[in-house]
C-alpha cells in the first residue's frame, strides 16, 4: 500500500511504480488500485537498469493511496540444492529491506509473511523484529529515490561473505509447499455468433 503525497500540496494525477531489473526478469503480474479497489490502467516501459508502470488515478487527489499486487516467479533459491525425502526443504530469499521507488519516501514498513515458523536465519537489520511467521523491517523514515538494490550483487556478496550494503536482506527459512511451473499452456477461445465466449485452457 502506497500513500502518496506531493511537496508542493497540489493534487495527484499519476504515479509511476518501478522495479530494478533483476525483479522484473521474474515479474509474471501486476496490477494497480485505488482505494475503491479499482483497477487503474497501467503502462509499462523498460531501460537497462528498470521497468517502469506507469498509472493514472481516477480523480485527482491530494494523499491518493494506491495498492499494487506484483507476483514473482523463482524468487526462492533451494539451499541446500538437493535433500533426501526427509530431509526439510529449506530455501533462501535475497531482496532489499527498502521499497525501490524513483521517489523519496517519507517513511516506509517492509512486512515479509513466510510459509512456516521454521526459521535458519534472516538479516537482523534495525529495526526489524520476527513475530512467528512473519519478518518485518522498519519503520525506515526519509529513505532517498531509487536506492541502491541488485538482486545479483546481493547473491553474489551473501556467497563470497562480502559486506552488503545497508538494506540487503537474506531470508533462510523452511517451506514445504511444492513449487508447481507451467511449462506449457494452450488457451483455446471461441466465439459465437451470439457474442458468447468460451475459454479452454490445457
Amino acid at each position: 500500500k502506497i500513500t502518496l503525497d506531493h511537496k508542493s500540496k497540489n493534487p495527484i494525477s499519476n504515479y509511476v511504480f518501478s522495479l530494478p531489473t533483476a525483479e522484473c526478469d521474474k515479474l509474471s503480474y501486476l496490477a494497480a488500485r485505488d482505494t475503491n479497489k479499482k483497477e487503474l490502467k497501467v503502462t509499462n516501459s523498460k531501460n537497462a537498469n528498470e521497468c517502469s508502470f506507469a498509472m493514472t488515478l481516477p480523480a485527482a487527489s491530494l494523499n491518493p493511496v494506491i495498492q499494487v499486487e506484483a507476483v514473482f516467479v523463482r524468487a526462492l533459491i533451494p539451499y541446500p540444492v538437493e535433500i533426501t525425502q526427509a530431509e526439510r526443504q529449506l530455501v533462501r530469499y535475497f531482496g532489499s529491506a527498502y521499497f525501490y521507488s524513483p521517489y523519496k519516501t517519507l517513511s516506509q514498513k517492509t512486512i515479509i509473511h513466510l510459509a512456516s515458523r521454521s526459521i535458519e536465519s534472516f538479516t537482523p537489520l534495525k529495526p526489524s523484529v520476527n513475530s512467528d511467521t512473519q519478518i518485518i523491517y522498519g519503520p525506515y523514515e526519509n529513505v532517498a529515490g531509487k536506492s541502491t538494490f541488485s538482486l545479483i550483487k546481493i547473491i553474489q556478496k551473501f556467497l563470497l561473505n562480502l559486506a552488503n550494503t545497508k538494506s540487503d536482506i537474506v531470508v533462510h527459512y523452511e517451506n514445504n509447499t511444492p513449487f508447481m511451473t507451467i511449462k506449457r499452456l494452450e488457451r483455446t477461445i471461441e466465439i459465437s455468433h451470439w457474442g458468447n465466449v468460451a475459454v479452454e485452457e490445457t
